[in-house]
């Protein structure tokens, strides 16, 4: 279901990226193609990167790209996880695979102990798969609802 990007992605992307969910992620318009071919080139330039502090995978469901999981790693700041799905895609689960399956790769990675997320206020939907995956509320600050979980076995200050 999680899988690298690639340049051929671009499309898929642009369709991830328009319509009424652009709301929630702070964007006015769809993303055009130059922005989708940046985005990719960005996600791979990272996956080179030596240490690794962006983890960026499309959400692929019968070789069809519905959405796409990212994790930031910025120390001192806890990694923080986000995704984002087509609106055709939604209601149907994949998010929470996805997130999932995402923090099972992210607590296998060294020094890796909690990892954050949020959501827009307006997105009650975001917020269930956070809390479904393991995700507890932290804070509630502007538009944003805050979230933490901790690697099994592990603890935090976060």
């Amino acid at each position: 279901m999680l899988r690298e990007l690639a340049l051929s992605d671009a499309p898929g992307l642009r369709r991830i990226y328009r319509g009424p969910g652009l709301r929630f992620l702070g964007r006015e318009r769809d993303m055009d193609l130059s922005e989708a071919v940046e985005r990719i080139g960005r996600a791979l330039a990272a996956r080179r990167a030596s240490p690794r502090c962006e983890h960026t995978f499309g959400i692929d469901v019968d070789g069809d790209l519905v959405g796409l999981i990212t994790m930031a790693v910025a120390p001192p700041d806890m990694p923080r996880l986000g995704y984002v799905l087509r609106e055709d895609a939604w209601g149907h689960g994949y998010a929470s695979e996805a997130v999932e399956v995402f923090l099972a790769y992210a607590f296998g990675l060294p020094g890796i102990e909690a990892v954050g997320a949020r959501h827009h206020r307006g997105n009650a939907a975001s917020g269930r798969v956070l809390v479904k995956a393991g995700f507890s509320r932290s804070s509630s600050l502007d538009e944003y609802v805050r979230y933490a979980v901790v690697r099994p076995g592990g603890r935090t200050t976060a």
